[in-house]
């Protein structure tokens, strides 16, 4: 699918697009007010502050000075009345200040609210409040002048007509400053007080503003919550007789933010980008209207060392010029507020849209209205964590009731001029029908035409009614009447419950005992609740299944793309029924692209749906008058999303999300239901979506992450053979035999840049060469000894591929490369990679190459080279290998161990975890000794379960923690001086590590107390019933890495490792043995 341009100002709509696929994938999880201020920068008010005034002072070309600078302001009459301009129908305005904001040293504080808040910073988010002061249109007595503030202007000579509406307001200045004046802002002006020939404002001067405008004007001033008390609020209507002195009009209150929705003076920080009219002379480039204006004369000479201080505004009401008195008697320092102006709502301003639902169908709804240049901003009832992703046009209201009341109500109060409906039940309760009767516009069917959707009974009657086709079945209430059909009929059946259960009540039974048991859960179980008080027991057909959507008025039709679902949790369509796993569109098989090949543009097959389904299905809803709940675990986490590669070809849209606010008063986006996020990609062909889309899940993670890796299977197994049909051979390819090369390509393709990343002094080739180049002497070696080391993962593989968690496995991979030729006191300076799969899951291959070139960072090493395998006669489907090769170097005078002797001190430097060694007895023991695995129970994986001696984890996450990298904080210490050997605490625990680099004639004497064993030993030590010695000669124990270190530079080498972030136990020394041959052991005391 595809919209068109942005530079439309129509609403978007669906356009098909014949030479473009899109693919959707969705991860599901697996079963089992501080208030702040929009403006959190008290520098940033400043700037908005003066640049409103700096632009209205600006402007007074040609404007004699005042004769009374310190005149009543009840007295204009008397000659200090201005010749108004014109009044201007203005409904935006937007300046560029970049060049003074860098000129006032602000551009940090103003980066950092700009990326906050997005296009337009004069933002007010929910429940933050401003001053709002309302002026209707209307005739004005004469002499009607402003008192001391917001109020109203009039004279004899100018009565305002009666669709003119105008406001006033004086600033005061404490610190004077010089200004070059220039052009003039239609329906503005400004007479000053205290100028010095017109290019000066003194000290204490006053600065008066009006607008005049065409219709109704507001003006709005932002008032932090706590700075609330310190206002005045005034009277709707104050008159102070009919004498003609003066006089009020107008409403005051205060507004919240979730009302604040009209155009408003924005300032961009990026404008002067788009029109050109700003340089870093500091010229300000202003647009009115969307027209650009010339005012390059405004240029500003006066403020170049700092900001104007202490800037004042009059409060609202009372006080001459000459006093300015406020309510209390004092200034109201115009540091804490920022005024701007905004014009009523019409409809040839942006629109309000609400969307109701939480999924990512209607964050996709959401996101494709923001493409429209007539929508301004989408309110999700209740919403979900897309509002994150939104640059602040996405607000979500979980507040808001799903009921036409409510929605009617929250309507009025953002202005919204529709409602669009995504989920069905809303729509089945006929919230659409009392949302029009409420004179609320609504996009969604009547309660009569969803009927359809919300009651299978009905739709399959209704499609036996007309002479739809489909296929044979029954309707029951009873479930002994439904089990009697079932025994009776002679074909597979498919068991549907009828009312809405968010596309998971249907349940497809391989025979009849499942086919009753199926009726037992729905109906007698009520898994599916009241959905399930009617069922449809409908005949099962076997074949390849496509949806085809349509736009209708209720008399024509408009087709979509078809598309095919992946309904199956699954891979290979198995496991249980879900409301949809992912698609692809269009669906090829059922699809002619050739140029006039269809009315409906998608081939003779789609124009037969057409024709026997779609349009009878119109026109009989005419006629008629009809103008699985699972527990899935909330709260967790997702990682990647503010990172991910959003673009008009790759979409990540959010279905069950939500934010929270953590304990540390940040905000986290974390799983809400089942179906969590979509992404959806967009290319030239079939594959080049697919591949684009598991780009797009890669990116993202949670615990329990699901998805099916094989959407799209049947169209590439389709294409593939009609390649074969069409060229008339049946050559047999390289792909025939298991092997795709294009997968290969398209990981190599990733992984680059993150390999880039890694690149350090030495590189001299780039990934995908026959061969990978390093140059010892340009990193920094003269007279190196080389040295290597290889490893793998081992069994640890098993739990990551079970739980499908990989982004952190080639952590452990590097770690036990790069830890082991730390050992000889090398330098890590590269390293390869070797993975083998049965099949390349490029979404799979990314993660975990991506987990290696992370490793490699932290290690100081570059990743240079490696080889993707893909081996289906050696591996299944999902099963993968690894191995690593690193290379270090250290100068031949300081290669380790050496020097160790009795006296020395161990230091051992506390683990992650299990590593990655002593998994298969890992796996052994929590499979068969921990009772975790109930017998005949195969629903959920033992690793998903909540990890007994870490209840906030999972055993998988808390086993899959990677492999300690100690390169950087090691190499640290050596350099220092006093480390005469380390030893890398692997396979064999401390037990039979530690003597691997002691000399013969000496003896580890090491305290099992002097450090915290991990409770993940100490569980599978409970479980095992091991005895401890057996326990310290299989596991690390807590103990990652052992260093032999001079007495006395234990506490300078202990103060560095810590240094490092490295957790130190001082655990033991070394001893000489009886016998100088003898070969060296551990002791334990």
């Amino acid at each position: 699918m595809d919209s068109y341009s942005d530079d439309s100002d129509d609403y978007p709509y669906i356009k098909t697009n014949h030479h473009s696929t899109q693919i959707s994938i969705k991860l599901e999880s697996r079963s089992r007010e501080d208030h702040t201020p929009p403006f959190k920068s008290i520098e940033f008010i400043l700037v908005v502050a003066v640049i409103v005034v700096a632009v209205t002072v600006g402007v007074v070309v040609g404007r004699k000075k005042s004769k009374d600078n310190n005149s009543n302001s009840s007295s204009s009459s008397s000659g200090d009345t201005p010749n108004i301009p014109p009044a201007t129908n203005i409904t935006s305005i937007n300046l560029s200040v970049k060049e003074l904001v860098e000129q006032w040293e602000m551009s940090k504080s103003w980066n950092i609210v700009h990326m906050t808040y997005g296009k337009d910073l004069i933002t007010l988010v929910d429940n933050d409040t401003a001053f709002r002061a309302k002026y209707p249109a209307g005739s004005y007595k004469p002499s009607a002048t402003p008192r001391g503030g917001f109020g109203w202007y009039s004279s004899p000579e100018s009565v305002f007509a009666s669709n003119v509406s105008c406001f006033s307001f004086r600033v005061r200045f404490p610190t004077g400053f010089n200004y070059v004046k220039g052009g003039k802002l239609p329906g503005l002006w400004i007479g000053e007080t205290g100028a010095n020939g017109g290019t000066h404002i003194d000290d204490g001067s006053s600065v008066r503003i009006m607008w005049r405008a065409v219709g109704s004007s507001e003006v709005y001033l932002y008032v932090p919550s706590d700075q609330l008390p310190a206002f005045y609020q005034l009277p709707g209507y104050v008159d102070t007789g009919d004498t003609g002195d003066s006089v009020w009009r107008g409403s005051f209150q205060y507004v919240t933010g979730t009302e604040w929705n009209n155009i408003t003076l924005s300032v961009a920080m990026n404008t002067f980008a788009a029109n050109g009219t700003a340089n870093y002379d500091g010229y300000l480039a202003v647009q009115i209207n969307g027209v650009k204006q010339s005012y390059n004369q405004m240029k500003w000479i006066g403020v170049k060392d700092k900001l104007i201080n202490g800037l004042m505004m009059q409060s609202f009401f009372g006080g001459s010029d000459t006093s300015w008195a406020s309510p209390t008697d004092q200034y109201v320092d115009y540091s804490q507020f920022t005024m701007v102006t905004s014009f009523p709502w019409n409809r040839e301003m942006l629109d309000n849209i609400i969307v109701i639902g939480s999924g990512s169908r209607e964050h996709a709804i959401a996101w494709k209205l923001l493409k429209s240049k007539k929508v301004n901003k989408i309110y999700m009832v209740p919403g979900n964590g897309s509002i994150t992703t939104s640059n602040g046009r996405i607000n979500n209201a979980p507040n808001v009731a799903i009921n036409a009341e409510s929605i009617a109500n929250f309507s009025k109060e953002v202005n919204a001029s529709m409602v669009v409906v995504g989920p069905e039940v809303p729509l089945v309760d006929g919230l659409a029908d009392d949302l029009k009767r409420k004179g609320v516009p609504c996009f969604g069917p009547s309660r009569a035409a969803a009927e359809i959707e919300g009651s299978k009974c009905f739709s399959k009657a209704f499609m036996h009614r007309h002479g739809i086709p489909t296929a044979a079945f029954q309707s029951f209430t009873k479930y002994e009447d439904a089990v009697g059909y079932v025994e009776s009929v002679g074909h597979n059946v498919v068991i549907k419950a009828s009312g809405c259960a968010a596309g998971k009540g249907v349940l497809i039974p391989a025979d009849k005992k499942e086919a009753i048991a199926a009726l037992k859960r729905v109906m007698v179980d009520k898994e599916f609740g009241s959905a399930g008080d009617e069922v449809v027991v409908e005949q099962f057909i076997d074949g390849d299944e496509v949806s085809v959507m349509c736009f209708s008025d209720g008399y024509t039709v408009t087709v979509m793309p078809p598309a095919q679902d992946h309904k199956r949790a699954l891979d290979g369509d198995k496991g249980a029924n879900t409301g949809g796993m992912g698609a692809y569109s269009p669906a090829p098989f059922v699809t002619d692209r050739r140029a006039g090949a269809s009315a409906s543009g998608f081939g003779p097959r789609i124009d037969a749906i057409v024709e026997t389904v779609l349009k009878p299905t119109i026109n009989g809803m005419r006629r008629e008058g009809r103008p699985f709940v699972d527990a899935y675990a909330k709260g967790r986490e997702i990682v990647g999303v503010e990172r991910f590669p959003q673009s008009d070809s790759l979409m990540l849209f959010q279905a069950g999300t939500t934010v929270v606010q953590a304990p540390d008063h940040t905000s986290r986006l974390v799983t809400s239901g089942g179906r969590v996020l979509s992404t959806t990609a967009l290319a030239a062909d079939l594959e080049a979506a697919i591949r684009a889309a598991y780009v797009g899940v890669a990116a993202v993670s949670f615990e329990g992450m699901q998805f099916r890796k094989d959407i799209g299977h049947r169209a590439i197994t389709y294409l593939a053979n009609k390649r074969s049909a069409e060229t008339g051979t049946s050559g047999v390819s390289y792909s025939e035999s298991g092997v795709d090369i294009e997968r290969g390509d398209a990981v190599v393709d990733n992984i680059a840049p993150m390999a880039k990343t890694t690149n350090r002094s030495g590189c001299v080739s780039d990934l995908g060469g026959f061969g990978a180049l390093f140059d010892v002497k340009a990193a920094g070696f003269k007279d190196p000894i080389l040295v290597s080391g290889t490893d793998g993962v081992g069994t640890k593989l098993k739990i990551a591929q079970e739980v499908n968690r990989h982004q952190d496995i080639g952590i452990d991979l590097v770690a036990m490369c790069v830890n082991d030729v730390l050992v000889q006191g090398a330098e890590p300076l590269f390293f390869l990679d070797y993975f083998a799969t049965g099949r390349i899951h490029v979404d799979v291959a990314t993660q975990v190459i991506g987990g290696i070139a992370r490793g490699c960072k932290e290690s100081g090493c570059a990743l240079i080279g490696g080889e993707t395998a893909e081996m289906p006669g050696m591996y299944r489907d999902g099963e993968y290998d690894l191995a690593g090769f690193a290379v270090g170097a250290v100068e031949r005078d300081q290669m380790l161990p050496r020097n160790i002797r009795p006296g020395n001190i161990l230091l051992g430097l506390a683990s992650s975890g299990v590593h990655s060694n002593g998994y298969s007895l890992v796996r052994y023991l929590i499979e068969k000794k921990s009772g975790l695995v109930k017998e005949g129970d195969s629903s959920n994986s033992v690793y998903l379960q909540k990890a007994p001696f870490e209840p906030t984890k999972t055993l998988g996450e808390t086993l899959l923690t990677p492999t300690k990298l100690y390169v950087l904080s090691c190499l640290a210490a050596i350099k220092n001086g006093g480390v005469n050997g380390l030893a890398h605490i692997t396979g064999g625990g401390i037990t039979e590590n530690l003597p691997r680099v002691l000399p013969d004639g000496m003896n580890a004497h090491v305290d099992i107390g002097s450090w915290n064993i991990l409770p993940v030993f100490q569980w599978l030590n409970e479980i095992g019933k091991m005895d401890s010695l057996e326990l310290l000669r299989t596991f690390n124990c807590g103990i990652g890495m052992v260093l032999i270190v001079e007495k006395e530079k234990v506490e300078q080498i202990t103060s560095l490792l810590q240094h490092h972030n490295e957790t130190v136990y001082q655990i033991g020394t070394i001893q000489s043995s009886s016998n100088k041959s003898e070969k060296p052991k551990v002791i334990y005391q």
